[in-house]
């Protein structure tokens, strides 16, 4: 039985069984190719690690919005409290009128007839009359039964000519009330017709201020 076939380690030529050396490249026949020694491996160098990122601070949730509310009801209006007050201004003068008209038929028929001195003449200019109305107030003094001195005042209006205004010092007839003199008016403010004429003037004044008026939508 034949040898088998060998081979040259270093380049792979045949060779024979009896070659010591391979024809072609002249390596020893069995000598071995000595191994090129593995140079160990550096061990891994270690990579930082990587910092986490900073936790993100955590978003507060938004506040919820608070309810807005209602609007208020607006103010009372000072053209309503100015009504208000007209109102009981008018209740008032009306009970004035009123009270002033029942003067003149209790003087008329229970008061006593004397003589006066006008002591001043004026002009009544005011809220409720105007310079052009020629309303006039004139003042006087009169002495009564007991010997005490009393004042008083009459209204003339519509005087456009003024030499029908009384003149100072002159004399002018009034009645008064023996009991209270105090109460007292010109001759011709005790009329009847004068007093009627204050009274119902007084009771519209109270009956337009009492009035409800209509409201508004």
């Amino acid at each position: 039985m034949s040898a088998p076939q060998s081979f040259c380690t270093q380049c792979g030529q045949a060779l024979s069984p009896e070659s010591k050396f391979c024809p072609k490249c002249g390596k020893a026949v069995g000598a071995t190719v000595p191994e090129t020694p593995q140079q160990p491996q550096a061990p891994p160098v270690p990579q930082p690690a990587q910092a986490a990122p900073p936790p993100q601070a955590a978003q507060a949730p938004a506040a919820p919005q608070a309810p807005q509310a209602p609007p208020s009801a607006p103010p009372p209006a000072k053209s309503a409290v100015k009504g208000c007050l007209g109102r009981i201004g008018l209740v008032l003068l009306g009970i004035l009128l009123i009270a002033f008209s029942l003067r003149g038929p209790v003087l008329g028929v229970a008061g006593t007839r004397t003589s006066a001195v006008v002591t001043g003449v004026k002009q009544v200019v005011n809220q409720t009359s105007e310079k052009m109305d020629h309303n006039y107030s004139v003042q006087y003094r009169f002495k009564a039964k007991n010997g005490t001195r009393y004042s008083g005042s009459m209204s003339m209006a519509k005087v456009h000519n003024t030499a029908k205004l009384p003149k100072k010092d002159s004399l002018v007839r009034i009645r008064y009330l023996a009991a209270w003199p105090a109460i007292n008016a010109a001759e011709k403010e005790c009329g009847v017709t004068f007093a009627l004429l204050l009274g119902v003037v007084g009771i519209v004044l109270i009956v337009f201020a009492l009035k409800p008026g209509k409201a508004k939508s």
